[in-house]
Parts: C-alpha cells; structure tokens; sequence
C-alpha cells in the first residue's frame, strides 16, 4: 500500500468514524440519554448527549 493510499484509507475511516458518532449523539439525544467521556486531563465525564450535539460541551 502506498502512502496515498494509506492516507486515503485512514481518511475514509476518520470519516466514518465522525459519521458514527454522529449518529449514536443523535440516537442518545433522542432518547435523553447521556455519554461519558474524559476530559483533556483524563477525568472522566458525563453529559447529556443533546448538550453534546448543542455545542455545549467544550473539552
């Protein structure tokens, strides 16, 4: 594999991944559910998922 295909490939898959997480954000939000997450510090933390797709939540 190439280098350009490499950097295709990881590019698809960052962007699945995006797609992804997308999704599940919208499916939790529409049930009212939370996510955990960690901050940059590593703490762990939690928030509503519509508050996520809000841009409410900065870390």
């Amino acid at each position: 594999m190439s280098n350009k295909e490499a950097d295709a490939f990881v590019k698809k898959l960052d962007e699945g991944l995006a797609l992804a997480e997308q999704v599940m954000l919208r499916e939790k939000a529409s049930r009212g559910e939370t996510i955990v997450y960690s901050d940059s510090k590593g703490n762990i933390k939690y928030a509503l998922a519509s508050e996520v797709l809000a841009g409410k939540i900065h870390e």
